[in-house]
């Protein structure tokens, strides 16, 4: 397998629109959901989903304080999709493929439960 090759910085081609005026700065955090705790599950790539999800709905003004459900993501990968279905993990790819198709509820629907959950739980 041939190794990679790295560019020093100054080398690296400048792709830039040469008539673009770009911000000295440029910080995410106006734009950024709280961080949540995931407790005890293997449910990170849930969690990256939602966060993007509610930071481009900050970011779009539409909902001023989106607060969507990990817990109801979580169930519709493994139900509705019916991706990893004998884990707790899950990927970005059905995590969106989820929501483009069934949609997402917000977390007062169905609050995030941080242990594990089996069918004796599921509604």
């Amino acid at each position: 397998m041939p190794s990679a090759i790295r560019l020093p910085d100054a080398e690296l081609p400048d792709e830039s629109k040469a008539d673009e005026t770009y911000p000295a700065t440029f910080d995410l955090l106006d734009i950024q959901s709280p961080v949540q705790s995931q407790g005890r599950r293997g449910v990170c790539s849930i969690f990256a989903t939602v966060g993007l999800m509610e930071s481009l709905y900050i970011a779009e003004g539409t909902i001023p304080n989106p607060d969507f459900s990990e817990q109801f993501l979580q169930w519709s990968v493994k139900t509705e999709v019916g991706a990893f279905t004998m884990t707790d993990g899950s990927s970005a790819q059905r995590n969106l493929e989820a929501i483009s198709r069934f949609g997402i509820v917000e977390e007062t629907a169905w609050p995030y439960e941080p242990s594990g959950w089996g069918t004796t739980q599921d509604p």
